[in-house]
C-alpha cells in the first residue's frame, strides 16, 4: 500500500511514519522540514513542502502519480496563546484545501484526517461526538472549519473520510507541552509540582501509540464508512492527582505535591467519549499506567 503521511517529521507523523515502513508500507512523507531518521528505508520518499503554499503542492504532486490513502497530521499547534486566527487558517484550513485539491485531482479516495478535541470548546465531559462543535480558541476552530471542509469535498467527489478527534496526546520527544510531559520532567529533579483545582480535574489524554493504533484500525475500516467522525481519548479519565501519583510512583521520585485552588487552562473535567471507537473500530488503549511506564522506560 502506498499511505501518504503529511506531518511525517513532527511527534505523532514520525511514530506513524515509523510503524507504516516496519510493516513494509511504501511511504511518502510531506512536511516543513526534512528528517534523516527513515534514510534507511528503501520504501520511503520525503519531500519539503508547506502545504499552504498552492503553488508548490501542485508542483509537488506532479510527480506523484499514485496514492491508495492520505493521512494528514501537519498542522499548526497551539504551542502557547496566539489568538492569530490568519496563522492557524494559512496550514491548518488552507493546508488542508491544497492537499484536498490534490487528491481530488490524482483521485486519491482515502483520508484519514487527524482532528482535535479543541472543537468542542468547553463542553461537559464526557463529550460525545454529536456534540454541537463550540471551539473557544482559533486553533480549535481551524481545525473545525478544517473538517467541514474535509466533509464537502467527501460528499462532491464521492472520498471515504475518517476524522479522528484526539484528546491530548502525550509521550516521549512530544513538541508540545503538557501535564504529563511536564510532571515527568519535574519528578525525574525531584522538584516541587504544582496541582491546580487541587489535582481534582479529570482528563483523558491519549498516550501517542495509541493514536497509531487507532489510525492503523481506521485504516482497515475506512472502507465500511462514507464520512465518519471518532472521539480517540485514553483508557478512562483520570484526575490530575492520580496521575502525578502514578508518576511519582514510577519514578520514584521525591517531589513534593502543593495542591492550589488557582485554574489554569481549564477550570472542569474535560474527556471524550470513545465508546464510538470502541464499538466500530474495536479501539481499546492501554493502561495508563502501562503507558507511563512505557513512557519513564523509553526516556531513561
Amino acid at each position: 500500500m502506498k499511505i501518504l503521511i503529511t506531518g511525517h517529521a513532527g511527534f505523532l507523523g514520525s511514530k506513524l511514519t515509523s510503524n507504516f515502513l516496519k510493516k513494509k508500507h511504501s511511504v511518502i512523507g510531506i512536511d516543513i522540514k526534512k528528517t534523516k531518521i527513515f534514510n534507511n528505508y528503501k520504501n520511503f520518499l520525503q519531500y519539503k513542502v508547506n502545504l499552504s503554499n498552492s503553488m508548490k503542492v501542485k508542483y509537488l504532486f506532479k510527480k506523484i502519480k499514485k496514492v491508495d490513502i492520505v493521512i494528514h497530521t501537519a498542522a499548526k499547534q497551539p504551542v502557547k496563546k496566539d489568538d492569530n486566527l490568519e496563522k492557524y487558517l494559512k496550514t491548518n484550513f488552507y493546508g488542508t484545501k491544497n492537499l484536498l485539491e490534490f487528491c481530488r485531482d490524482i483521485n486519491v479516495k482515502k483520508i484519514i484526517y487527524c482532528s482535535s478535541f479543541s472543537v468542542y470548546g468547553f463542553e461537559k465531559s464526557p463529550i460525545k461526538e454529536d456534540t454541537n462543535p463550540n471551539p473557544k480558541n482559533t486553533y480549535g476552530l481551524s481545525k473545525y472549519l478544517s473538517e467541514n471542509l474535509i466533509k464537502n469535498f467527501s460528499n462532491q467527489f464521492n472520498m471515504k473520510v475518517i476524522i479522528l478527534r484526539l484528546d491530548g496526546i502525550y509521550g516521549n520527544n512530544q513538541n508540545l507541552p503538557g501535564f504529563i510531559k511536564t510532571s515527568f520532567e519535574s519528578a525525574y529533579k525531584n522538584k516541587e509540582i504544582l496541582l491546580f483545582k487541587k489535582g481534582k480535574l479529570k482528563r483523558n489524554q491519549v498516550y501517542v501509540d495509541d493514536v497509531v493504533k487507532a489510525i492503523n484500525l481506521a485504516l482497515k475500516k475506512i472502507n465500511k464508512f462514507k464520512c465518519e467522525i471518532f472521539n480517540i481519548g485514553g483508557d478512562k479519565p483520570i484526575s490530575t492527582f492520580n496521575i502525578l501519583k502514578k508518576i511519582i510512583q514510577i519514578s520514584k521520585s521525591n517531589s513534593k505535591v502543593i495542591l492550589s485552588n488557582k485554574s489554569l487552562n481549564f477550570s472542569q473535567d474535560i474527556f471524550l467519549d470513545t465508546n464510538k471507537a470502541k464499538n466500530l473500530l474495536n479501539f481499546k488503549p492501554n493502561a495508563i499506567e502501562n503507558n507511563l511506564k512505557k513512557m519513564f522506560k523509553n526516556a531513561e
